[in-house]
């Protein structure tokens, strides 16, 4: 409620305390709610933990490697975007994001 209300640091502070919750939904929802507030950091962790449960799942790999890119962290980026292609999970938009990313 608070999210769909654009409250998403008051969503993301009712999200924080179960961060590692080993539960899918949970954790897209706090690294979607941790974008949108700004907080890219919680986003990040939120991702680890989605790869962690998921390592197959390329779409983990390539929000990672957006938020690296988004931090400036740009040898990261490149090697997560190297990463999340390896899944062969990707839409063709991902993909081309992910291959011209690295490049």
């Amino acid at each position: 409620m608070l999210f769909r209300s654009g409250q998403f640091t008051a969503a993301l502070n009712t999200l924080k305390p179960l961060a590692q919750l080993k539960d899918e939904q949970y954790q897209i929802m706090l690294a979607n709610t941790a974008q949108q507030a700004k907080q890219n950091k919680i986003a990040v962790d939120a991702y680890k933990v989605l790869i962690a449960m998921k390592p197959d799942i390329g779409r983990w790999q390539l929000g990672l490697a957006v938020l690296y890119d988004k931090n400036s962290q740009f040898d990261l980026a490149s090697s997560t975007y190297k990463k999340a292609l390896t899944k062969n999970d990707l839409s063709i938009s991902s993909e081309n994001l992910s291959s011209n990313a690295y490049k």
